[in-house]
């Protein structure tokens, strides 16, 4: 029998994700980093934070990004983000007011931009001299977009089969690409992988274990590395509009099959989407970490952005921890068809 093809989890190689024609990188103006870990640090080294300035994070955020700030000498505080991923701009001026603020750090929450209004009260806090950290992690691009950072940073393993990150901003520096602990573990887990899938070769586990221990030593570093060179070849030759295209297409198609269904509530309309490439499809689902330990039984594994509710900072959030407690994304990206995306709806359907 078959190996189960997997949806979701970590991406494993596949050709059609590169053409050999492209020069995506040509016209890139960024600093090349190993990923967003590397791209957070160089961010810190470059803001210039005085002792008494602090950076405003949102509330609801991956954990990591905190643990690297963590690291540094650097003081932080929270605002409230909504229900609907939105911030909550009545506690950002609050905490505005209250802080000497060198930097608010925002997110472009599952590749959607913010609202017109948030747009423009972000931009207005640089006439203060606040400078913007625009984390654009769960949007895949290469150049610079509607982008309003001072600094904006992305991540490419959450993505693809590669690692990398690209920081904008009026910094430009290069540093040269080192293969560490966590390179080599995760490229192992993407060989193995990729053996699976295409030839039937090893188990589940082989590659689980490889990717739970690259996760483990991921980011514990306060070095910025830079993109390897292979990562490099390969995001140069990425085909970015077949992948959006694709992306785009399953977001659409599960959006309409889901967005009637009790239990389960899309957070962003597919309207907004526009021309962005998002990481996956964000719903609130009803008994989310039951349904995702069903689903894993199936080969189906869909990611809760965030573990959060053993962080100190969340109880005072409440609706960031409604969100850690019933949000789950849907995979969309390239390696899945409409057969794949009947198969997830099929066992959504059967759980909820």
């Amino acid at each position: 029998m078959p190996n189960l093809k997997p949806i979701g989890g970590e991406p494993w190689f596949d050709t059609n994700l590169f053409c050999h024609s492209l020069n995506q990188l040509e016209h890139v103006r960024g600093t090349l980093l190993s990923g967003g870990q590397s791209s957070l640090n160089f961010i810190v080294k470059n803001l210039g934070i005085k002792n008494d300035e602090i950076i405003l994070l949102p509330s609801y955020l991956c954990p990591t990004i905190v643990e690297n700030l963590d690291r540094h000498p650097v003081k932080y505080d929270f605002y409230t983000i909504n229900s609907d991923l939105s911030i909550n701009l009545s506690d950002l001026k609050v905490k505005i007011e209250k802080n000497k603020v060198k930097a608010v750090f925002f997110i472009d929450y599952f590749g959607f931009y913010h609202n017109v209004e948030t747009i423009e009260f972000l931009k207005s806090l640089k006439e203060n001299n606040i400078l913007l950290i625009e984390d654009a992690a769960q949007m895949l691009w290469l150049d610079k977009k509607e982008f309003i950072g001072d600094f904006t940073f992305n991540s490419y393993r959450k993505f693809l089969p590669i690692d990398g990150s690209i920081v904008l901003s009026d910094i430009i520096e290069t540093y040269e690409g080192k293969p560490d602990a966590y390179y080599t573990l995760m490229n192992e887990g993407r060989m193995k992988i990729t053996s699976y899938v295409k030839y039937g070769l090893g188990n589940v586990e082989d590659f689980v274990s490889l990717f739970s221990d690259a996760d483990e030593v991921y980011g514990k570093s306060t070095e910025i590395n830079g993109m390897m060179e292979i990562s490099r070849q390969l995001l140069n030759q990425l085909d970015i509009d077949h992948i959006g295209q694709v992306r785009r297409r399953n977001y659409f198609y599960l959006f309409d099959r889901l967005c009637e269904i009790e239990h389960i509530t899309p957070i962003f309309h597919k309207n907004l989407l526009g021309d962005q490439i998002p990481i996956g499809l964000p719903v609130l689902i009803k008994d989310r970490d039951q349904v995702r330990k069903e689903l894993r039984t199936k080969a189906i594994f869909c990611p809760a952005h965030w573990p959060l509710l053993q962080e100190k900072w969340i109880h005072e959030y409440e609706d960031s921890i409604t969100l850690a407690e019933n949000l789950m994304t849907l995979p969309i990206d390239v390696r899945y068809d409409i057969k794949d995306l009947d198969r997830l709806i099929s066992e959504l359907l059967r759980l909820v």
